[in-house]
C-alpha cells in the first residue's frame, strides 16, 4: 500500500487525511516544474515527516533495518521520485510489475508498463491520470551519466586538486 493511504477494516484503501495531501503537495509541485530535489528540500524545511518516519510512528515498530534518530530522517530526491512515478495515486491497483527471472529464480525483473496488470478505479485517487502523466513528464529520468570520452588524455586519473584531492578532469577545452 502506497503511502498516502490507510487500510480499512475491510481491506479497502482510503486517503489518509494527513499524508495524502502531502502526495497532493509534491505532485502540484512537479506540475509547477519544481525538480525532485526542490520538492525533497521543501518537504524538509516543512518539517513533513518522511515515508519511513510516519510508518515507524503509526505501527510503533522499527522500519526495516534503519537505526537513526528522528532528527535524521530527511527527505530526499529518490523519495520524491518514487512517489511521482507510483501509478496508484491515480486509484488503480498495479500487479504484475516484476517477473522470475526463470521458475525457481529468486531474482526478478523489471516489467514493462505494457505487460503489467492494472485495475482501474480500484479505490480513491488521490491525483488524476491528468495530474500524474503532467506531473510525470515534468521529472522526466534522465538516466545514469555516461562515460566520458577521455580523448586519450595521457594524465587522466593522474593529476588532483591540491586542496580536495580529487580527481582533475579534462573536458576538451584548452583556453
Amino acid at each position: 500500500m502506497p503511502g498516502g493511504y490507510t487500510r480499512k477494516e475491510d481491506g479497502s484503501w482510503e486517503p489518509d487525511p494527513e499524508t495524502s495531501g502531502y502526495v497532493r503537495l509534491i505532485f502540484e509541485k512537479a506540475m509547477c516544474r519544481w525538480t525532485t530535489i526542490m520538492i525533497a528540500n521543501h518537504l524538509n524545511e516543512m518539517n513533513v515527516p518522511p515515508p519511513g518516519q510516519f510508518l515507524k510512528r503509526t505501527l510503533n515498530s522499527e522500519v526495516g533495518l534503519r537505526r537513526v534518530t528522528d532528527e535524521e530522517w530527511i527527505w530526499d530526491s529518490r523519495k520524491v521520485w518514487v512517489i511521482l512515478r507510483n501509478y496508484a495515486y491515480t486509484g488503480a491497483m498495479v500487479h504484475g510489475k516484476t517477473r522470475a527471472v526463470h521458475v525457481g529464480s529468486k531474482a526478478r525483473r523489471n516489467v514493462s508498463e505494457q505487460e503489467r496488470f492494472v485495475l482501474e478505479n480500484h479505490h480513491p485517487k488521490i491525483v488524476s491520470k491528468k495530474e500524474f502523466y503532467e506531473a510525470a513528464e515534468a521529472i522526466v529520468y534522465h538516466g545514469k551519466p555516461g562515460f566520458r570520452n577521455d580523448a586519450g588524455f595521457s594524465l587522466k586519473g593522474k593529476v588532483r586538486c591540491g586542496n580536495c584531492n580529487l580527481l582533475m578532469v579534462y573536458d576538451g577545452n584548452l583556453t
